[in-house]
């Protein structure tokens, strides 16, 4: 297999994975705008697509906490030396 080919099946496999999460998305929508309040607007497939949402990024210093949190609940201790 070529590279070309590799990157023309890579990009035919994102577009079906792409369509099936969209029909999963779109049962979502379905649901939840089955039983929403009339006075919410309703719900749009966009909003269940998964990478659609903008992930924030973590600052150094919130990275060293979590992991000061993992370390202290699975019973570790942490010093500044």
């Amino acid at each position: 297999m070529t590279l070309r080919e590799f990157y023309a099946l890579s990009d035919r496999c994102k577009q079906v994975r792409d369509w099936v999460n969209s029909l999963a998305a779109m049962q979502c929508a379905v649901m939840v705008n089955m039983w929403r309040d009339p006075k919410t607007p309703p719900a749009k497939v966009e909003d269940f697509m998964p990478g659609k949402a903008e992930s924030r990024k973590q600052t150094p210093e919130q990275m060293l906490a979590i992991v000061k949190l993992i370390h202290a609940a699975h019973g570790g201790t942490f010093s500044t030396n």
